[in-house]
């Protein structure tokens, strides 16, 4: 994924997709399994990344030039609301870390030179984030306990 930089029509496709998919997936297997429990949720804004590969060096290809995390982790896009153009990758991708993969992607956040990755909490509690409708757009399996983990 080298490069690539999905629109949220793209995003958005993916995550409906793999939606229906899981709708014949026992939801409490998903959620129990150690990868999810112990997982983190990342917020990515690609939209202000620099395509330094910084990220992508670090993290031996995790995340894409762009400091965009893979799309099987991909699990809700919001759009940036702040700004002014209305481009259609502009917006913050959440994806879901397996609890496997937390350090590879941290050191992928400790070297990227625009912060443009961050954990979700406390940034969903923030106040770019309190009065969007981020818990409906997040998938019914996601654990609810991971919305409001520090960890």
């Amino acid at each position: 994924m080298n490069g690539v930089y999905p629109d949220n029509q793209l995003i958005e496709k993916v995550l409906r997709e793999r939606n229906v998919k899981l709708e014949d997936v026992n939801i409490s297997n998903i959620a129990n399994h150690p990868e999810i429990k112990n997982s983190r949720l990342l917020v990515c804004n690609s939209a202000a990344s620099d395509a330094s590969e910084a990220s992508e060096i670090e993290t031996n290809g995790f995340f894409n030039s762009w400091d965009i995390p893979p799309w099987d982790t991909w699990i809700a896009v919001f759009p940036d609301l702040d700004r002014e153009s209305r481009l259609p990758w502009e917006g913050y991708l959440i994806s879901l870390v397996p609890s496997s993969l937390i350090s590879l992607v941290q050191a992928g956040i400790d070297v990227n030179p625009c912060e443009v990755l961050y954990w979700a909490n406390p940034i969903f509690h923030s106040d770019e984030f309190l009065n969007r409708d981020i818990y409906s757009k997040l998938p019914n399996w996601l654990p609810q306990w991971k919305l409001t983990s520090e960890s």
